[in-house]
């Protein structure tokens, strides 16, 4: 762990304190989750909802999965054949 002078603690406090902080425009992790499912119709967006809810991971990675899926599955038609 991390040791601080009495002196230094009060000048990070001061910073940290003094800091000005600059929120970006770009929406965050819940709007952009929100964001996905409104763009899916309503059926596979609650299919969507009850995996990540079941699974217990956010929707952006259940589609992710799902493609992946999508991918292997196609990288394996006609191997071995």
């Amino acid at each position: 762990m991390l040791s601080l002078t009495d002196e230094e603690f009060d000048a990070l406090d001061e910073a940290a304190t003094k800091a000005e902080l600059h929120l970006g425009t770009k929406p965050g992790i819940m709007a952009r989750q929100s964001m996905l499912l409104d763009a899916l119709d309503e059926v596979s967006a609650n299919y969507i909802k009850a995996k990540s809810e079941e699974l217990q991971k956010i929707p952006t990675k259940i589609v992710a999965d799902l493609i992946l899926e999508k991918i292997a599955s196609e990288n394996t038609v006609g191997v071995g054949n």
